[in-house]
């Protein structure tokens, strides 16, 4: 009983852990998404004034 205890909290503790990893990527993706497009749209518009 005890040994089924643990097992499901540590499965519980894992099945979180990559819950907060799958976030933090996501979030990290969108960042970066938006920072590529910034820094493209700067460029573009540099270029462009010539």
């Amino acid at each position: 009983m005890v040994n089924q205890l643990q097992e499901a909290e540590a499965a519980r503790k894992r099945g979180a852990e990559r819950l907060k990893n799958l976030a933090i990527t996501a979030a990290a993706l969108a960042a970066g998404y938006f920072l590529l497009i910034r820094a493209l749209r700067f460029g573009m518009r540099r270029t462009n004034r010539f």
